[in-house]
């Protein structure tokens, strides 16, 4: 029983194997399909990578791989705003950078200097129409499939004394305001320690805090005590200002995180259709073995990229008026609502 079962299965096994021989003998014979087989090194836009490419007939081609963005880095530069009209008067800002110098013996700079990283890596699937009988041009559609976080922005490490100096600035502006707006808050608590600032330090930041306010509420002495308050712990902190909410037109005030940083994300979808056009040839007279090409197309990314601060604002789109280069670089990411591809392609035909 044993033996015919085997030979059952070994004759089932030999019958199948025939008919897909047979099969895909088919397809490349009458239909060219799967005929022959490409491997592609590419470079452009969208990073370095490989693709593999095959027939479906005489008229379409299969094609899929991979694409990396190379590593490297962009420097931004911010300006924290001193002097007149900034978010610090000169004065102040010498000021704060003596008593900051012999508390920390760090030196203070007036910007923020920050580094982008690129972070895009795709897989793609495309199918390419050649409907000439040269085969020269084509005509592609298909998608990228990658991560969601393309670029990654984040301050120096020489920025932090400066982001660092200002979390402990606006501690004490805290402390002088207080929770219920008496002043009287406690600067640092440790067990059965504590620190409070000395009054005159208090009156002079409380002053400062007021000062400040005002400058971006204009009827703040009409205001309740409780509504001054709560404007003097929001308007009163020396923060950067990047620029205005686009929800009501109030200032968007931007601080370093816990770790006395910056970061920003930028965003898109992780699924991105393609659509595009190329041209390519033989490099070799009488052989199709060695062959490139050139594409152009766009990648369809849901509208402008998200710019995602640390806090979680979306500065691309929730906050206008943005200064500096910052500024600048959202100002051309709103224009491109696609993502243009160019890239070249040299392949070697595997057989």
């Amino acid at each position: 029983m044993k033996r015919i079962i085997l030979s059952f299965a070994l004759g089932l096994f030999v019958f199948l194997s025939n008919a897909q021989t047979s099969f895909f003998d088919t397809l490349q014979d009458d239909y060219n399909m799967f005929s022959h087989l490409d491997v592609s090194l590419t470079g452009g836009s969208d990073g370095l990578g490989m693709d593999l490419a095959t027939p479906l007939g005489d008229y379409l081609q299969f094609r899929t791989g991979f694409a990396i963005m190379p590593f490297f880095e962009k420097s931004l530069t911010y300006s924290v705003g001193v002097g007149e009209g900034g978010m610090i008067s000169q004065e102040r800002y010498d000021q704060f950078n003596d008593v900051f110098q012999q508390v920390t013996g760090c030196q203070l700079v007036d910007h923020v200097d920050m580094v982008a990283r690129p972070k895009f890596a795709n897989y793609k699937l495309m199918l390419d129409v050649l409907p000439f009988a040269n085969k020269h041009w084509h005509f592609s559609a298909g998608f990228y499939v990658g991560n969601s976080t393309v670029a990654k922005i984040s301050s120096t490490a020489e920025s932090v004394p400066t982001m660092l100096a200002l979390n402990i600035f606006n501690r004490m502006i805290d402390c002088a305001i207080g929770e219920d707006g008496e002043g009287g808050g406690t600067f640092i608590e440790w067990g059965d320690f504590s620190l409070a600032l000395d009054p005159s330090m208090e009156d002079k930041l409380y002053n400062l805090a007021i000062d400040r306010t005002k400058g971006y509420v204009n009827d703040f002495d009409e205001r309740s005590f409780e509504e001054q308050t709560e404007l003097l712990h929001k308007y009163g902190k020396y923060t950067v200002q990047l620029g205005n909410r686009v929800a009501d037109g109030s200032p968007y005030f931007l601080s370093p995180d816990e770790h006395g940083m910056i970061r920003m994300e930028v965003k898109a979808n992780r699924f991105k259709p393609y659509v595009g056009f190329g041209y390519g040839g033989s490099l070799l007279k009488y052989s199709d073995k060695y062959q490139a090409s050139f594409d152009c197309g766009a990648l369809f990314w849901g509208g402008s990229p998200k710019i995602i601060m640390h806090d979680g604002t979306d500065i691309m789109h929730d906050v206008t008026n943005l200064d500096g280069r910052i500024g600048n670089y959202c100002d051309i990411a709103r224009q491109f609502k696609v993502f243009p591809v160019i890239s070249l392609r040299l392949t070697r035909r595997l057989f």
